[in-house]
């Protein structure tokens, strides 16, 4: 999430369990269990999102260790980009939000067009930087939980 201003940003992860047949694929391959299937190489276009009660950087996420929503991820296998919609989020103030965003597209995801329940967590606020925003998250608690820490 960017402020209006594009000074600050706050990153925010989305973790679920791989459904059954994910986990049985996974372990049979001795596959990671996430897979990259999109990247975004500049900030590209900005959805602007407008909240009825307002709520910090942080807030997005009513429980920041983790807050139950839902993702989407809307592709085909001749996409250029991804659609994401995180739905069914609550605010710290309480507010239901569903919050979209984009990326390009590297191959489709095994759960394009599923409602996936899971959580979504609070990592870190930062200053805001057009040209290091690929990068993501730079904390090292932000990258313990990517690489695996979230549960």
């Amino acid at each position: 999430m960017i402020d209006d201003e594009k000074t600050t940003v706050a990153w925010y992860l989305f973790t679920s369990t791989a459904d059954k047949k994910s986990q049985k694929e996974c372990a049979a391959n001795d596959a990671p269990a996430s897979v990259k299937f999109g990247y975004r190489t500049d900030i590209g276009r900005t959805i602007p999102h407008s909240f009825e009660k307002k709520i910090a950087m942080n807030e997005l996420a009513q429980n920041p260790k983790g807050t139950y929503a839902t993702l989407n991820m809307d592709s085909t296998k001749t996409s250029r980009m991804i659609g994401y919609r995180i739905d069914k989020l609550k605010t710290k103030a309480g507010e239901v939000v569903t919050f979209p965003f984009g990326t390009q597209q590297d191959s489709q995801p095994s759960r394009a067009g599923e409602d996936i329940e899971g959580k979504v967590l609070f990592l870190e606020t930062a200053s805001f930087d057009e040209k290091k925003f690929h990068l993501g998250p730079q904390g090292k608690d932000s990258q313990i939980l990517i690489t695996g820490g979230a549960t």
